[in-house]
């Protein structure tokens, strides 16, 4: 029945589960299911939870998955500085594909980066 009720909270919670959730997260949720999700939760959400993870990614230097936690928040400036930099650092791939930046994707920065690195629209 434990097990049961595990995979129950994995599914309610399963849209706040992101890659870039610390290692042990996972462990934590099997153990304490119904904790995780209300830590989740009380940490302003899923809009509280992206902003801290492109905060933490920011910190890391991981440019690129901070401005794509920005883009799923609507911060387009912040989503746009991020992705600056990512390109004068790393260059960026796959921008014209990724999903994540669906919300961006009509702002004239965007075509113009987009154009600097190459990539068809």
């Amino acid at each position: 029945m434990q097990t049961q009720v595990n995979q129950v909270w994995f599914v309610l919670c399963s849209d706040f589960i992101d890659q870039s959730l610390p290692k042990d997260f996972f462990t934590i949720l099997v153990l304490d299911p119904q904790s995780s999700c209300q830590y989740l939760r009380e940490s302003s959400g899923y809009p509280g939870y992206l902003r801290k993870t492109a905060k933490d990614r920011e910190a890391q230097n991981d440019y690129y998955n901070a401005a794509a936690k920005y883009a799923m928040l609507g911060e387009k400036d912040a989503a746009f500085a991020d992705l600056e930099k990512e390109f004068a650092l790393h260059g960026v791939v796959d921008l014209n594909i990724d999903p994540k930046f669906d919300g961006i994707r009509s702002d004239p920065r965007f075509t113009s980066l987009l154009h600097r690195i190459g990539l068809p629209k």
